[in-house]
């Protein structure tokens, strides 16, 4: 029976996915996408609450460490009087079945899963009922997932030392370590997550939109030369014709259209390709495709490629977008932070002195990030990052944007070969096992002992401002 309601569905799809591939929004396909998903529905509710409300669904879903990050941002937004909307979806660019990226690896301690999710986001900041800002994200965001790791016989690694025992035993204390579990810190837990701009999917996007706008021009030329050329044809018809009947006349206009529009889109292509890149929204890439085309990218990727090398050399595990993604939101709770112990939370540095810089900051955006030297020292292994990032400030008239480069250090110990830092037993004092929150800080208030953070991740241990504009 014909469907003439399912027709123009099936018709709708087709124009969105050719002629507007952004618009291609995808569901969720199997249970880490479900899990995805959720997470970023938890992180817009957390938001969009007017206050940090304890056993949020987000806490059940983040590590600790970065239900603290959060915190912080969210304390900033209540202190200023604002209130953050999150939208989120995830897209097509490029290929479906790509749109959702994931590498798992045991690490010894947790089963790592990180996670590159091709996103459309938007972030819109309000103070009362009038918009300060809106920003939107169309690339990428990344994920660190951890979960406790099993065996084949039903026993379960201990996150804290490692020991093999069953589930029953963590909830009731590890037998090795006496480390209690909830059932949920042993279910996978969200590490980190980060909206970035990533080359691969920008250079994906550039073109399969630049294809789409090709797709309409050559429906355009493709019209405009049918009636040209009916016309013409019409005439010689009029006037005695030499085709040799109606259905050849039609043949003959759609065939010469079509070569007409074939060669304009192909001249357009080679000429004016940086203009359709404009069209598209990708401004920032004309320079880049005009000297160097598709090197240029490939360049990019092969910088990240071999500085993620360069680390794995010494440990083999290490991911550069998990150590981006760390990083930055590291930098996030630098810039939130509200006093001098939340500040040094994640540094062996004094940064106190940037609280008063940093008191109205209400978002930021990293728009490049780079490794650009590592090596190890004795018992620390050693990293330099260059960072650029879009701050977002609260002011008198209204949000306003700075642009701030950094140049960041920092150090892990050399015994720590990605280790999963972000697991609940972490934030835990080693000299009378109380529990700490990187809100408090990171020096324990029962017995005074500070936790040495470098011994489970990287921490800040130079942090230079080059440009605050």
């Amino acid at each position: 029976m014909f469907d003439a309601v399912k027709l123009k569905k099936d018709a709708d799809k087709i124009i969105k996915s050719k002629l507007f591939p952004d618009n291609e929004a995808l569901p969720d396909r199997n249970e880490e996408e479900v899990l995805l998903t959720n997470f970023r529905r938890s992180y817009a509710k957390f938001f969009e609450d007017k206050i940090v409300k304890e056993n949020s669904p987000i806490q059940e879903q983040a590590t600790q460490i970065y239900w603290n990050i959060l915190q912080f941002h969210k304390k900033r937004l209540e202190k200023l009087g604002i209130r953050l909307e999150f939208d989120s979806e995830r897209m097509n660019y490029g290929q479906a079945e790509n749109s959702v990226v994931s590498l798992s690896q045991f690490d010894g301690r947790y089963l790592l899963t990180r996670v590159k999710e091709h996103i459309a986001a938007s972030c819109t900041f309000f103070k009362g009922n009038r918009k300060l800002h809106h920003k939107k994200y169309k690339q990428a965001a990344f994920y660190t997932l951890l979960s406790a790791e099993t065996r084949g016989d039903g026993l379960v690694i201990c996150p804290n030392c490692g020991n093999p025992t069953t589930r029953e035993n963590l909830i009731d204390g590890c037998d090795y370590c006496g480390t209690k579990f909830t059932v949920e810190d042993l279910g996978t837990r969200v590490g980190d997550f980060a909206l970035r701009d990533d080359v691969g999917i920008e250079f994906a996007k550039m073109k399969k939109n630049a294809d789409a706008y090709m797709n309409w021009l050559y429906l355009l030329t493709f019209s405009i030369s049918f009636i040209i050329f009916f016309g013409i044809c019409y005439l010689f018809i009029d006037s005695g014709g030499f085709f040799g009947g109606t259905f050849t006349y039609f043949l003959c206009i759609i065939g010469i259209s079509a070569v007409v529009s074939a060669l304009v889109c192909a001249a357009v292509k080679a000429m004016l390709y940086e203009y359709i890149m404009r069209a598209t929204g990708l401004e920032h890439l004309v320079d880049l495709y005009r000297h160097t085309s598709y090197r240029a990218v490939d360049n990019l990727e092969h910088q990240d490629t071999e500085a993620e090398r360069m680390v794995q050399n010494y440990d083999e595990l290490f991911s550069i977008s998990d150590f981006y993604s760390g990083l930055q939101n590291k930098l996030a709770a630098i810039h939130y932070a509200d006093n001098k112990e939340q500040i040094n939370a994640f540094t062996v540095v004094d940064l106190g002195h940037l609280v008063e810089r940093y008191k109205n900051v209400i978002n930021i955006d990293t728009e490049e990030i780079v490794l650009e030297d590592y090596y190890v020292d004795g018992a620390y292994q050693i990293a330099t990052a260059y960072v650029k990032l879009n701050v977002l400030l609260n002011e008198a008239m209204g949000a306003r944007s700075r642009i701030e480069k950094l140049r960041v250090q920092l150090i892990k110990s050399a015994d720590c070969k990605t280790q999963a830092v972000c697991g609940p037993s972490v934030l835990r004092c080693r000299g009378c096992g109380a529990s700490l929150s990187l809100l408090e800080g990171k020096v324990c208030h029962y017995c005074g002992r500070e936790l040495d953070l470098a011994q489970y991740d990287w921490v800040i241990s130079d942090y230079k401002i080059e440009m605050f504009l």
